[in-house]
């Protein structure tokens, strides 16, 4: 373990202690630097604070005093920490308290609600505190922290965000299923990730953090979340390389605040970031309506419900069309200008992102999927650079596979297909079309192949979906980027995916059935015109 990061945290932790504390005395912030921990991302004393407030509940159920035990293998107290919050719930002050000190614990250490009993009238008569959360962390889990944080920084530069984050998130779903790490109260996102990866398979969080960084399109944006009502704002700018993303904290300077009138505090802001730092795309968002839609999502229950699942959607695309209430950006597209709308409306396109149908839109989707698949059953869905050739010995291309399972129109379960297991597939069928010196291989027959050697010697899989990774692509910097910038024209890039769908090599379903069929048969812009009166209120012009 690096000593040297232990103090660099502990020296990180005591200045927003004395941030916090300076606050709760005199009601106004140091002028001090510090890090998130764990990300090692640069805030401010005033930032974290805000944060901190709105997100600590998210992870630990309520803002309050708490005590905090590290246990080793054999289940030994190393040590013990009371930390102890202001009113509005904002750690000030840690204090170590001897473990010899402790009382006597009668019961196993995983009964972590008597465990909490025990020590919060302990506490109460010792300290004269009143402890809300009980946290208990495996020793070993802090020094899988400290690996991951040093295998990711080398000489203060993140070489890999995202599989980082992966990383933390496998060892806490690792320790919370192990019942290593406790809380009390229970936290509510360490349950919901626990949970998640127990019911859609044995996946693990760092290769779903890499393949979503592999499609992942280069782009330079600033993205800036608005934590109160008055100036605490925490601006960050990414900037998405091949090799890795680098974020940097872009403090806003006090000087540009003063500029500032109540109604156009964000489109300020917005401007100064574009200029300072060069880039087309600006973001900024309420954190308070981050944290909602977060709630919303963790505390439903497993297996989740179809209704459920639908009120979640509506609740997503209901906080896109918001722009300029829970988010905003700058520059605009021209497809929120009126007047070029005005004639995107009369050439028979309803585009309008503000005016979607957020009601129906999820309902409709739902049902179009059953359409295309049974309402229950198994979906084999395959994706990857290329498909493979199935008629010679050629050295493939890495095909990812996964078992989704369908019920009543909702995912219930998703599994992924060893490498071993589909290599043995795909060669199973390179062999018996071999010997038979036979075999043809257009797209359409070599997912009929495929699933039938799949329904025999694993599961019955209804359908076979192929995705290219080249589309995959696509589609994330059409939809994350391209839709939101000044000099695209949406509707352009709403063809574009439409067209990206009709094409075997990006996308392709067998069997196929009939709506399927004339789907990827019609026009493109006449299919787009025919759809966005579904997806948006005409109730505008």
């Amino acid at each position: 373990m690096d000593n040297s990061l232990i103090k660099e945290t502990s020296n990180n932790w005591n200045r927003i202690l004395s941030g916090a504390h300076g606050y709760t005395i005199n009601k106004k912030f140091l002028n001090l630097g510090a890090r998130i921990p764990l990300l090692s991302l640069d805030i401010d004393i005033k930032t974290f604070y805000f944060l901190w407030l709105e997100l600590y509940p998210i992870l630990m159920n309520s803002n309050s005093n708490s005590i905090e035990l590290i246990v080793d293998d054999n289940d030994e107290i190393r040590n013990c920490t009371l930390h102890k919050s202001n009113k509005d719930g904002m750690y000030i002050e840690t204090k170590k308290i001897e473990v010899d000190t402790l009382p006597n614990f009668s019961t196993n250490l995983k009964n972590v609600n008597e465990i909490y009993n025990i020590l919060r009238v302990w506490v109460k008569k010792t300290y004269s505190v009143d402890i809300g959360n009980l946290r208990i962390i495996p020793l070993a889990a802090i020094n899988d922290f400290v690996s991951i944080h040093e295998k990711y920084f080398k000489n203060g530069v993140n070489r890999g965000f995202l599989k980082m984050i992966g990383e933390y998130l496998d060892v806490i779903v690792k320790n919370r299923n192990q019942q290593l790490l406790l809380c009390y109260p229970p936290s509510p996102v360490f349950d919901f990730l626990s949970n998640f990866h127990d019911y859609f398979g044995n996946f693990s969080y760092f290769d779903l953090m890499k393949a979503f960084r592999r499609y992942l399109p280069k782009s330079k944006m600033t993205v800036t979340f608005r934590l109160k009502e008055d100036s605490a704002f925490l601006p960050y700018f990414i900037n998405i390389s091949q090799s890795r993303i680098s974020i940097q904290f872009n403090p806003v300077p006090d000087h540009i605040f003063s500029k500032i009138s109540s109604n156009n505090t964000e489109e300020t802001i917005l401007k100064f970031l574009k200029k300072d730092c060069n880039t087309k795309l600006n973001f900024i968002f309420q954190l308070k309506d981050i944290k909602e839609l977060i709630f919303e999502v963790i505390q439903s229950q497993f297996p989740i419900q179809k209704d459920r699942l639908i009120l979640i959607e509506e609740k997503f695309l209901n906080f896109y069309r918001n722009i300029g209430n829970p988010w905003n950006m700058s520059p605009k597209p021209y497809i929120y200008n009126n007047n070029i709308r005005f004639w995107i409306y009369f050439l028979g396109f309803y585009i309008n992102p503000r005016k979607l149908s957020f009601w129906s839109i999820p309902t409709l989707l739902h049902s179009i999927l059953c359409m295309f698949f049974n309402l229950s059953g198994d979906i084999l869905l395959l994706t990857g650079k290329k498909l493979p050739n199935l008629v010679d010995t050629q050295k493939m291309d890495k095909i990812y596979g996964f078992n989704v399972s369908m019920n009543d129109g909702v995912i219930k379960k998703i599994e992924y297909i060893l490498d071993e297991k589909l290599q043995n597939i795909i060669g199973s069928i390179k062999n018996n079309n071999l010997e038979r010196s036979k075999g043809e291989n257009n797209k359409k027959s070599i997912l009929s192949q495929i699933r039938t050697e799949f329904s025999d010697k694993i599961t019955f899989v209804s359908s076979i979906v192929w995705v290219s990774d080249g589309m995959i692509s696509k589609l994330f910097k059409i939809l994350l980027i391209d839709f939101h910038q000044l000099n695209r024209f949406s509707g352009r890039k709403l063809v574009n995916i439409i067209q990206l769908f009709r094409k075997n090599q990006n996308f392709l379903v067998f069997p196929e059935n009939p709506l399927y069929k004339r789907v990827k048969k019609q026009n493109s812009l006449q299919f787009l015109k025919s759809l966005t009166p579904i997806f948006t209120d005409l109730h505008e012009f």
